[in-house]
């Protein structure tokens, strides 16, 4: 299976999409997927991990072909590896639907793999709504190690108040902040260590399902890092039992 990157204008940018990544029916086969989890959650937001939900990875084990096209685009991208023993993937469905919109709305964040692919399920496109658009500020940061480094950048640039600064056109241009409009069938991928991204605002009825795909943890065996992670795990859980049980 040959998938071509282009690496020099992925190291200058920071990131690079794939239009018409799938295939019609393999992108049926996950919207279908897709469909059904949220038909579980009763039409509500909720985001699925990996790590907690046996069915993300059946899902890519049942579809091989799927499967297949997402690890070579990951093995072409073996000149960001931290080791040998880094490349296990960690994937997450994240829907937007009614409930929490606003609160994940502008949640700008760094993630601790230096590899997201991207892959838009569901972008809105409702004229005179921002659509939940990716917004990203490609670079902002350099990869580092230390965790100290990391933790003081990420409370830094999280806080709510540079969030809503996002709103300005002034403070966007000071942090090189991009409008990316996602394509369903194509896939976004881009360096999420050192790209600030978030998504905008969508309007409450309207749907934005995206399944995201992370490689090579900087921090895979940090205890602080997967504390961090495991709490949001949790609140997963809690997310999805109360939508499963009030509707």
């Amino acid at each position: 299976m040959s998938i071509y990157i282009n690496r020099e204008k992925y190291l200058k940018l920071g990131y690079i999409e794939i239009e018409n990544f799938f295939s019609d029916d393999q992108f049926e086969h996950i919207k279908k997927f897709v469909d059904q989890k949220i038909r579980e959650n009763n039409n509500k937001s909720f985001f699925l991990t990996s790590n907690t939900n046996s069915d993300i990875d059946f899902f890519f084990k049942k579809n091989l072909t799927i499967n297949q096209k997402i690890e070579t685009v990951i093995k072409q991208f073996n000149f960001v590896k931290i080791d040998e023993n880094n490349s296990e993937t960690y994937k997450v469905l994240r829907v937007l639907k009614k409930s929490r919109i606003k609160k994940e709305s502008r949640a700008f964040h760094f993630d601790s793999h230096l590899l997201t692919i991207l892959v838009p399920i569901y972008i809105p496109n409702r004229e005179g709504s921002e659509n939940g658009h990716l917004m990203m500020s490609p670079k902002l940061r350099a990869e580092t190690k230390n965790i100290f480094k990391n933790v003081f950048q990420k409370l830094f640039y999280q806080n709510k108040i540079l969030c809503q600064l996002t709103k300005y056109a002034w403070f966007r241009k000071k942090i090189n902040l991009e409008k990316i409009i996602l394509k369903p069938k194509s896939i976004f991928i881009f360096n999420g260590f050192t790209n600030l991204h978030g998504n905008l605002e969508i309007f409450e009825e309207d749907t934005r399902a995206t399944l995201l795909i992370h490689a090579y943890d900087l921090f895979k065996n940090s205890k602080l890092v997967n504390f961090n992670r495991n709490m949001k795990i949790f609140l997963e859980k809690r997310i999805i039992k109360k939508n499963k049980n009030y509707g």
